[in-house]
């Protein structure tokens, strides 16, 4: 059976694409999500220009109760991560995390040092950001977007399709 038969969550489809990163930096987006006003071009920008080893999306969540469906982060006063938590029972802040991520080439090394989630069953990514900063690696946060949601149930998607309706109406305004 090959590693690509089963799905095991996301840090199993970051190393099912170790081969087409090769020795590149890559740009992690999760095609279940929906973000509006996103600010990806600067992300990168932000990256390059302060030689990171990381660089997470988040949004300043007014619904903290929104946080525990993805994960959020801990940092300094400068945006430097030091813990990030994967679906937290309760919202320490209002820092929402997203599948929005830079990484430098070398994050690939944690793979096989991220521990397997017991609940879950697979490696979780704030799991495999959480191996790097340990070992003093330079990861920070971005404001990615203005309004964010993921699509995981129908209802779901009727939450996405009201945002952009809602979006669209604001534009064209």
């Amino acid at each position: 059976m090959s590693k690509y038969s089963k799905q095991k969550g996301l840090v199993h489809a970051i190393e099912c694409a170790k081969d087409a990163i090769g020795k590149d930096d890559f740009f992690l987006l999760l095609g279940d999500e929906i973000l509006i006003n996103s600010r990806h071009r600067e992300m990168i920008k932000m990256f390059k220009e302060e030689n990171l080893f990381g660089i997470c999306g988040v949004l300043f969540q007014k619904d903290t109760s929104k946080i525990s469906r993805t994960y959020t982060v801990l940092t300094d006063e400068n945006g430097k991560i030091f813990r990030l938590i994967e679906k937290p029972k309760k919202a320490l802040n209002n820092f929402q995390g997203t599948g929005h991520c830079v990484f430098k080439n070398e994050i690939l090394f944690y793979i096989d040092r991220t521990p397997i989630h017991p609940e879950r069953g697979e490696k979780e990514l704030p799991d495999l950001i959480q191996c790097a900063v340990d070992d003093g690696h330079l990861i920070k946060i971005f404001n990615i977007c203005d309004e964010y949601t993921n699509i995981n149930s129908e209802e779901d998607l009727k939450t996405a399709e009201n945002l952009l309706k809602i979006y669209e109406e604001v534009s064209e305004n």
